[in-house]
């Protein structure tokens, strides 16, 4: 057998091993009471002692144990404030019951005194325990209650920890479900279980996924015989309450109809009837035994929106709030209205969740005369009541136990059907002849649906109030959705609804669905009743915005491709009734910038918002995220340099001729452009950045003029996510889908621009609709929304498509949309071999649906063919000064270059592989004035390399045409950082601990610039004002955590200091050099900070473990962040400020790891003064402090032919005690001949006019092991010696010439070959032992690419183990 069988195998033993030790130690209901020595002598059997008169309440406070405590079981004690005495505090409740798990679900037999629970870790096994009462030794007058024997029951195979469990206190059963089927167990007899219910079938299209329902809380009737359940999904919001007898027989569907989230449900028996609260509908219902007379108790969102676990006894309900971190109390005999929340109390009071509510009283389960049924029966196995007087034997569904079973073989039963919903088409049709205002919506990836507009629907302030505000499920049922919905549109009199479905980010399409408005009755587009598909295209994200022309069924929307394969950018139009679904471009874009679009048939005026740039701000340039406003709805307008944009509303005929800028405003919230047809105005909300909280209700005319500021509001749209805004009567509609609301306001039909509201003297907004979830979109319908209008095409002869003219306008009525090379003569297209401009030549873009640019009248310039990316990347110009892009690295891919650095979540494909390589690339860097990139491979065995190439390979670069090896060595490093001013590398060397400087060609001299003795972390350079920042850190085995640093220090290495000493694993860091400020991500915080270069300002702007949880390498520009995630195969961007929050916003995803990246762009290097130019160093110049100062040192690693280092010299001054290590050369002298420097800098000397100096001679800089002349082919041990060679030499060449002997150097090498021999015998005898023991073994590690070898290479399917014998 295989080891994972074995291994499986040793696990089922032991679990059965302790099933079967608690079980035999412990008993079922055992009777020997001796470790219960505290148990009262007059308490026979442990029962709970006389002296309790109040209910007890159990509950849990998001932790592994159970709390009790003590209730008032008077219903008038007023409970609803923390300072009465009557509500329970958690922390001050006794603890009955410790475990190692979390416990999700309980339920109590008060009669036989034992408990069982559900845990919340995996399988989810299911536990038993007694519990006694004795009497508190410190009080006689209170009684305690102590657990004691637990055993293990059964072990589920369910696929959430949520499962409730059921106690029939009268036969000693308990029901659960195992993956997905309603299942019971004998408490006496644990191993025999029994699945009441299969799981669905084959012919119910609403069950053949069946585990996508979750379940609620189930409620078993002993008296009657029978148990009751919840079920639901939440992805389409589809509910049920279930019934069936205690054996699985009369199986029935309570309730189906207006219940969607019904997780709490118990039997009230004093009443007969079945209670449950619906956490979408907020609402608290009950029906009889039956599933009639339904009753809606109580409606509150505040109350009624996360109930968990329910309990009642004595005619009031219990239920545990998670939000609220509550337990409420309903008395059910409160007649007072649905809508108050007087009768609701507070009776436990947590600051963590509370799963469970249970409560115990005497008197609980004695409501009415109970018989066990099964107290005659003889079965083999279990007997299951099945009725009023009758029961059921059935065999264990256990293959351990068939055998011994000598029941008939019976039949599972199947759950009924659950009904597809149906539109009630006469009142939909009733609904739509009336001339009450009506509201369309569709709530996300649930209904459409439709309700009646009336004032007496209208709530205040959220509801309150005598007005009650329409509830969702209070209106008519149009068609069912099982997806979300980005935009939404209608027509009464052609009988139709059209919407787009709203895809992720990860699915560049678009598709649009149909369907009838009334079923079974005839519609334009010739849709059967229900949802139909209409078209689909590919490459460009979902319009969040369409238009409907009801006069000539032409539907517009903007387009904005995704992919480079595709240009689809603008405003488009099609014609629904076409045969052909064919879209035209009426308004051609070059970017993503149509946000909104607007259609006044009537007066043939179409309208847009765009958002494009303003004036660039200095030395930056970059486009914005077009896509990112999808992610930031709360905002409403993109946020990618938000600072730099400007909305604009533009008008034009509907064909997209005579554009005309009507209004230029900082930031048009997305969604919100609507028209008043009536008073020929547009209204719209506007914000000054996404950074600001205060927003602006506009209204402007369709030609421009009478612009006016209606209301200002600062708290109503902070953080409110609009979806849609209509514009009917007096008033403007919203969603508010923070609440899950409609709202509207009041429009003012009065007033100038300068004349606005404050927000004190702004009306308060009034409640429309309350849902459950987002609405995604909706609609005011009514005939002054959709006036009849002529329709102009009605006799047209365009091949095309027609689009019509505003009455008068050129003499036409109409105008012809004309395809590439050709012309409108008045009457139809005709070809002309002179004309450059309209259509795009019939682009197809899915094989359903063609894109076709061009204008109306063949004026309108068309769009331009798109770039196919190209694998050679030789026809592509990377290097262009007015283009931002991005440069990666993609693990064993190689490098590559994202074109478009404002398109989000482009898979890495898209981009330019600028350089294949299968080598791991850790890290990438820059010169783009010589075009040259610089990456590291790393290797931990081999070391690394650092390789050179052109960036832009059209134009001339200082390495290649290919890649260029310029450097490598045998230790390992994973990050760099260039200073391109002064032609230096900065390396982290992980092994050494330090960071190192190299020169490049040609020289290739090295230097430590700073060592240490903690964990090497990333490394950056500011050239321009000679900063050197790195991060590190260390493990602290004691306390099992990482302490970690922010440094900085001079490019020289000096004048070192600690920045910031709270991180603990600063992995990567960034410099915003305009601002000299340092980012970081800290990966064991998961934390984004930020610190000015003196250590001041810090920050943390965002947390988030999802986010930063593997985070690689990181760039910031343009007041945005970038870094690579290893973890989740992307390349992540956000704001400075945070302001997008803790969504994800993917630039390029991958399958495998992207890591070292850089913002590709003309301005992030820019030209300053080299300090070096000047330079007489004999090796290395490093800039040093102060403006025109730099450093002279030697080099670690020399080549044999380089010169002799001429600053390795001390200089001993006669008129000044300083002692300098190096000369710091400076470009202006002081009055006194001395050189101008920094007073604090320690390697700083003044000279005076007549220093007198005695100089060393040079001494030769000593190579090291590591040596880049080494060839990588051969083998380590060869490398090994040809180093201890090289060192060799330089040992026994190196001269004192004080002593002039070679003495001492010669002692030294003896004793270093010595050492070194031993180091290589230990090795052999370690790689022999090692190949004997196991060979092709082998594990990765994502972290760092580490190679470690374990055991894969044999084969265990052998291996047989051998049972002892007696």
């Amino acid at each position: 057998m295989s080891l994972n069988k074995l291994l499986n195998l040793l696990i089922q033993l032991a679990i059965v091993a302790i099933a079967i030790t608690e079980t035999s130690n412990a008993g079922f209901f055992s009777q020997n009471n001796n470790d219960l020595t505290t148990v009262p002598s007059n308490q026979p059997n442990g029962a709970i002692d006389s002296t309790i008169t109040l209910p007890i309440i159990l509950f849990n406070n998001d932790d592994n144990a159970i709390h009790y405590d003590f209730i008032s079981d008077d219903t008038t004690t007023t409970t609803t404030t923390t300072t009465n005495q009557s509500v329970i505090i958690t922390e001050k409740a006794a603890k009955l019951y410790s475990t190692d798990y979390k416990i999700k679900c309980l339920d109590i037999d008060v009669s036989d005194k034992y408990m069982v629970w559900s845990s919340a870790s995996y399988p989810y096994p299911i536990f038993l325990a007694e519990y006694r009462s004795k009497a508190d030794p410190r009080d006689s007058r209170r009684t305690r209650l102590q657990i004691y024997k637990r055993s293990l029951v059964v072990t589920r195979k369910t696929y959430y920890d949520r499962s409730d469990v059921a106690i029939d206190w009268v036969h000693d059963l308990v029901y659960y479900f195992n993956n997905s089927a309603l299942s019971v167990v004998d408490i006496r007899v644990p191993e025999v279980s029994y699945e009441l219910t299969a799981v669905g079938t084959a012919d119910d299209d609403r069950l053949t996924s069946y585990r996508s329902f979750k379940t609620g809380n189930i409620a078993v009737n002993p008296y009657d015989a029978f148990i009751v359940w919840s079920e639901y999904r939440v992805s389409d919001g589809m509910g049920v309450i279930r019934r069936c007898q205690q054996d699985g027989s009369g199986q029935q569907i309570l309730v189906q109809q207006n219940v969607l989230l019904p997780i709490c449900l118990v039997i009230d028996f004093r009443n007969k009837r079945i209670v449950w609260i619906d956490n979408d509908l907020h609402s608290l219902s009950s029906v009889d035994y039956s599933g009639a007379n339904r009753r809606t108790l109580r409606v509150s969102k505040q109350y009624f929106s996360d109930c968990q676990s329910m309990d009642i006894h004595n005619g009031s309900l219990y239920w545990t709030s998670p939000k609220h971190n509550n337990v409420f109390r309903y008395d059910l005999d409160d007649n007072s209205t649905t809508t108050s929340s007087g009768n609701i109390r507070k009776i436990v009071e947590s600051d963590l969740d509370i799963d469970f509510v249970r409560i115990i009283s005497s008197d609980k389960q004695s409501t009415q005369p109970a018989t066990n049924y099964c107290q005659a029966a003889n079965c083999s196995h279990l007997c299951l009541p099945n009725g009023p007087s009758s029961y059921r034997c059935v065999c264990s569904d256990s293959p351990n136990q068939l055998d011994t079973c000598t029941e008939p073989n019976q039949q599972k039963f199947q759950l009924p059907k659950l009904a597809e919903p149906k539109q009630n088409t006469s009142a939909i049709a009733e609904l739509t002849n009336t001339d009450d205002p009506l509201i369309l919506f569709v709530s996300s990836s649930r209904d459409i649906r439709l309700g009646r507009l009336l004032s007496t629907n209208i709530g205040t302030n959220g509801g309150g109030g005598d007005n009650n505000p329409m509830h969702f499920m209070s209106s008519e049922f149009v068609h069912k959705i099982n997806h979300s919905v980005s935009a939404l549109e209608y027509s009464v009199s052609g009988n139709f609804i059209v919407w787009f479905k709203m895809f992720s980010f990860y699915e560049s399409k678009t598709t649009m669905f149909g369907a009838p408005f009334v079923d079974n009755r005839d519609n334009d587009l010739q849709h059967q009743p229900g949802v139909n598909y209409m078209v689909n295209i590919t490459g460009s994200s979902p319009p969040r915005t369409m238009a409907l022309d009801w006069i000539h069924n032409l539907l517009y929307f903007p387009m904005c491709s995704t992919s480079l394969l595709y240009v689809n950018k603008g405003v488009y139009v099609m014609n629904l009734t076409a045969q052909s679904p064919t879209i035209y471009q009426v308004v051609p874009h070059d970017q993503c910038v149509t946000k909104d679009v607007r259609v006044d048939p009537v007066q043939g005026y179409l309208f847009w918002t765009e958002l494009h740039e303003s004036v660039p701000t200095t030395s930056r340039t970059g486009g914005g995220y077009s896509r990112l406003t999808s992610s930031y709805r709360s905002y409403g307008g993109s946020t990618y340099g938000s600072t730099t944009y400007k909305s604009q509303i533009w008008r034009s005929l509907q064909d997209g001729e005579n554009k005309t800028l009507l209004h230029e405003t900082p930031l048009v919230r997305r969604n919100t452009l609507t028209l008043d047809l009536a008073e020929q105005r547009l209204y719209w909300i506007d914000m000054q950045s996404v950074l600001t909280t205060v927003n602006t209700l506009y209204s402007i005319r369709y030609d421009g003029t009478d612009l006016k500021a209606i209301h200002t509001f600062q708290r109503q749209f902070k953080d409110s996510v609009v979806s849609a805004m209509d514009v009917f009567g007096n008033h403007v509609y919203w969603t508010e889908n923070t609440n899950d609301t409609i709202m509207r306001i009041p429009k003012r039909k009065t007033g100038a621009e300068s004349v606005t509201l404050t927000e004190s003297q702004t009306p308060e907004p009034e409640l429309v609709l309350q849902s459950s979830v987002d609405i995604d979109s909706f609609k005011i319908i009514h005939q002054s929304r959709r006036p009849s209008g002529q329709n102009k095409c009605a006799q047209h002869n365009c091949h095309n498509i027609c689009l019509p003219m505003p009455t008068g306008a050129d003499n036409r009525f109409h105008s012809c949309f004309c395809m590439q090379n050709e012309v409108w003569n008045g009457h139809q297209c005709v070809y002309s071999a002179t004309t450059g401009t309209g259509g795009g030549g019939g682009q197809t873009t899915s094989m359903s649906t063609s894109v076709i640019g061009g204008g109306g009248g063949g004026s309108a310039t068309g769009i331009t063919a798109g770039r196919t990316p190209s694998t050679s990347s030789r026809s592509f110009e990377v290097l262009n000064p007015n283009k931002t892009r991005l440069l990666f690295v993609v693990y064993k891919e190689g490098v590559y270059v994202k074109p478009e650095i404002n398109e989000l979540n482009t898979n890495y494909m898209d981009s330019l592989d600028l350089y294949p390589d299968t080598d791991w690339i850790t890290e990438v860097d820059y010169n783009y004035r010589d075009n040259y990139m610089l990456w590291l491979e790393s290797n931990i065995f081999d070391g690394f390399k650092l390789n050179a190439a052109p960036i832009d390979k059209n134009k001339t670069s200082r390495y290649g045409p290919g890649v260029t090896l310029l450097l490598m060595r045998t230790f390992n490093a994973k990050r760099l950082s260039y200073d391109w001013i002064h032609n230096l590398v900065y390396m982290a060397i992980d092994s050494n601990k330090c960071i190192d400087v190299f020169t490049l060609a040609p020289n290739w001299y090295s230097y430590t610039v700073v060592s240490h003795d903690s964990t090497q972390g990333d490394v950056a350079v500011d050239p321009v004002n000679g900063v050197l920042v790195w991060s590190q850190w260390k493990y602290l085995s004691l306390s099992n955590q990482h302490t970690g640093q922010i440094m900085r220090a001079n490019q020289d290495g000096s004048d070192q200091r600690t920045l910031f000493q709270s991180a603990k694993i600063p992995n990567t860091l960034a410099l915003d050099m305009d601002s000299q400020l340092i980012y970081w991500i800290d990966t064991s915080q998961y934390s984004l900070s930020r610190i000015s270069y003196t250590g001041s300002g810090h920050t943390v702007i965002l947390t988030s473990q999802a986010l930063f949880d593997g985070a690689f390498s990181m760039d910031v520009f343009d007041d945005y962040v970038f870094w690579s995630n290893y973890e989740k195969n992307n390349i992540l961007v956000t704001h400075i400020s945070g302001a997008n929050g803790t969504e994800p916003l993917p630039l390029v995803t991958a399958y495998t790891d992207l890591e070292g990246l850089r913002v590709l762009d003309s301005s992030r290097q820019p030209n300053a003064t080299d300090r070096c130019a000047q330079h007489n160093c004999s090796q290395i110049c490093l800039p040093a402090a102060g403006a025109d100062s730099y450093r002279c040192v030697c080099s670690k690693s020399q080549l044999p032919f380089t010169s002799r280092c001429a600053e390795q010299q001390t200089t001993e001054q006669s008129t000044t005690t300083t002692t300098t290590m190096t000369s710091l050369i400076t470009t202006e002298p002081t009055v006194d001949g001395s050189l101008r420097g920094d007073d604090s800098n320690e390697y700083m000397t003044t000279i005076t006019t007549t220093p007198t100096t005695t100089t060393s001679a040079p001494v030769d800089y000593v190579r090291p092991v590591a040596s880049h002349v080494i060839a990588n082919e051969e083998d380590p041990i060869h490398s090994h010696i040809k180093n201890l060679t090289n060192r060799l030499d330089s040992l026994v060449q190196g001269v004192d010439s004080a002593r002039g002997t070679t003495l001492t150097w010669v002692s030294v090498a003896v004793v270093s070959v010595v050492v070194n021999v031993l180091i290589i015998i230990s090795l052999y005898i370690y790689y022999k032992r090692k190949n004997q023991l196991s060979t092709q073994m082998r594990a990765q590690f994502s972290n760092d690419r580490e190679e470690v070898y374990l055991n894969q290479g044999h084969s265990t399917d052998n291996i047989v183990i051998e049972e002892e014998r007696d």
